[in-house]
C-alpha cells in the first residue's frame, strides 16, 4: 500500500545534520499571483529523538528518519493483528486573502499523473476539483472572504506527483445586461471549457429594502444554477428550488439597497439560454 504522503517538490537535505526544516505549508502572496511548488508535509516534531541538536540547524524540527519513503509499504502476515499506519496530510500551499472576491486555484503537471486540488480554511474543506483545468489538471473557482487558506494537492490514484500550484484573483466579469424589479432578460451562456468560463452575469439594482424574488429558467433538458453576489461575496445560491423534477432556480430573500450581481450557468456547464427575472416578492 502506497503511503499517502505525496511529494510534490523535493527539498534539499542538509548533509551536515541529516535533517529537514519543518515546512508543511509553503506561503504565497495572492496579490502577486505567485506560482509555487508544494513541499512535503511536516511530521515528527521539535523533540524528535532522531534529530540531533545542531548549531547550524537551530530551527530543525523534522528529521529525515521520521519521513517514510513515498512508496513505503508495511509487511504483515495474513490474519495477523492490525498494523498501525500514519497517514499524513498531502502537501499544501498556504495563502492569505486580504480582500473578499473570486479566486482561481490551479494545480498543473507535465506528467501523466492526475492531481486533485482541495481547499481548506482551517480544518474545513471548502472546495475541491479534479479535471477542471483540462488535460487532467485541476482548477477551482471560489469566492473567498479575507483570511488564511491552504490548497492541498493529492494524486488521484495516490501515486507520486510533481505539480505546480497557482493562486490568483479573478478579474471581474463584464455584465451582459442589467435588471430592475419587474424585468426579465435572456442570457446566452457558452459551453464551458478549460479556456471558456460557462457562466454569465447581469447586474440587479435594488432601490428599496425589501423581499425580492429572482428566477432562472431554461430549456427542458437544462439545469440552471443562480448565484447572487455583492461586494465580492456570495449572498445566496440556488439550484432546483422545488422538488418534482422542476430544475428552475429561485432566490427569495430580503435585500438591502445597492447593486448586486446575478450569475447564471448550467450545472453541467452546457451551452444554454437562461431567462433571468427579478421582481418584488408578493408574499
Amino acid at each position: 500500500m502506497r503511503a499517502m504522503v505525496l511529494l510534490v517538490a523535493v527539498l534539499a537535505l542538509s548533509a551536515s545534520v541529516g535533517c529537514k526544516k519543518a515546512k508543511q505549508v509553503a506561503g504565497v502572496d495572492v496579490a502577486a499571483a505567485a506560482t509555487a511548488a508544494v513541499e512535503p508535509a511536516a511530521v515528527g516534531g521539535a523533540n524528535c529523538p532522531a534529530c540531533p541538536p545542531a548549531a547550524t540547524c537551530p530551527t530543525c524540527q523534522v528529521c529525515e528518519a521520521c519521513l517514510p519513503a513515498a512508496d513505503a509499504v508495511s509487511k504483515a502476515e495474513l490474519g495477523a493483528a492490525p498494523v498501525a499506519l500514519k497517514v499524513y496530510a498531502p502537501p499544501g500551499l498556504g495563502f492569505t486573502v486580504a480582500k473578499a472576491g473570486e479566486y482561481q486555484l490551479d494545480a498543473t503537471t507535465a506528467s501523466e499523473n492526475d492531481p486533485v486540488l482541495y481547499l481548506y480554511k482551517g480544518d474545513e474543506n471548502i472546495g475541491s476539483d479534479d479535471d477542471g483545468g483540462g488535460d487532467r489538471n485541476a482548477r477551482l473557482y471560489v469566492f473567498l472572504a479575507p483570511g488564511d487558506y491552504v490548497a492541498r494537492v493529492a494524486e488521484r490514484a495516490f501515486l507520486p506527483l510533481e505539480a505546480k500550484v497557482k493562486v490568483a484573483a479573478v478579474p471581474p466579469m463584464t455584465p451582459v445586461g442589467a435588471l430592475k424589479p419587474g424585468d426579465s432578460l435572456d442570457v446566452e451562456v457558452l459551453e464551458g471549457t478549460s479556456e471558456v468560463r460557462p457562466c454569465q452575469e447581469v447586474t440587479f439594482e435594488v432601490a428599496e429594502a425589501g423581499k425580492y424574488q429572482l428566477d432562472a429558467t431554461s430549456g427542458e433538458d437544462l439545469d440552471p444554477i443562480m448565484t447572487l453576489i455583492r461586494d465580492g461575496a456570495v449572498v445566496d445560491e440556488n439550484d432546483d428550488f422545488e422538488s418534482g423534477g422542476n430544475r428552475a432556480s429561485q432566490i427569495l430573500r430580503e435585500l438591502e439597497p445597492g447593486t448586486y450581481t446575478i450569475r447564471v450557468r448550467d450545472v453541467q456547464n452546457r451551452a444554454a439560454t437562461i431567462k433571468v427575472a427579478a421582481a418584488a416578492a408578493t408574499e
